[in-house]
């Protein structure tokens, strides 16, 4: 759980509110922006295309996806600190709805090939990021899973949906904060994410993170 101070806010408005902090701190360069959320009818609407383009007459978006993007339309948080040795910075840059099954770049692609691949949900690098396992013949949960393309190493992640922002807010979306919920991730690369974690809680007066 978080320090005391931040509140009930949705993850989404925390990270938003943390980058109004960083924006006024001289010590960091940031940017936010939000994409508009997707009202119910017009998931629905998207839930048709899929299943027609797709040609699974009964698919339903996961409930657990639904109620992310009930919170945010997709977002992107970008950050550096100054003047660090270290070149701290972060990105938390979570895709559309609409993108997370199928980007422009995918037209040529059918529905079905899309998803039955790990799909781009938070962006942390090119050919590096945070990837949702959407099977379409399964009613559970969506698995996140940390896909690295350069070094072709797949990671789950000991993270749901329903909490991410939360998780990527107390984490100040440090840059590859995630693989901290990682398995088999070597100790010397926890202890630098903590870290970079805790210098950057510590820069915008947040305290730490609550284990």
């Amino acid at each position: 759980m978080s320090s005391s101070g931040e509140g009930h806010a949705t993850g989404a408005a925390r990270l938003r509110m943390i980058a109004r902090a960083m924006e006024k701190n001289a010590g960091f360069e940031a940017s936010f922006e939000e994409w508009p959320i997707m009202a119910p009818s017009e998931i629905d609407e998207w839930e048709k295309v899929v299943r027609e383009e797709a040609a699974i007459a009964d698919y339903e978006i996961p409930a657990a996806v639904r109620t992310f993007y009930a919170e945010t339309g997709g977002l992107s948080l970008q950050w550096v600190r100054k003047h660090s040795a270290d070149a701290a910075r972060g990105v938390c840059r979570v895709v559309s709805l609409i993108e997370l099954f199928q980007r422009d770049d995918e037209a040529d692609i059918g529905m079905g090939e899309c998803l039955s691949s790990p799909r781009p949900f938070d962006i942390v690098q090119e050919q590096e990021f945070v990837a949702l396992l959407l099977d379409p013949r399964s009613s559970a949960a969506p698995q996140l899973v940390y896909l690295d393309q350069a070094q072709q190493s797949l990671v789950p992640l000991d993270l749901d949906l329903p909490s991410y922002l939360d998780r990527a807010a107390e984490h100040c979306a440090v840059f590859r904060w995630q693989l901290l919920y990682g398995t088999a991730v070597p100790a010397t690369l926890r202890r630098e994410l903590d870290g970079a974690v805790s210098e950057t809680r510590d820069a915008l007066g947040m305290g730490q993170v609550h284990k």
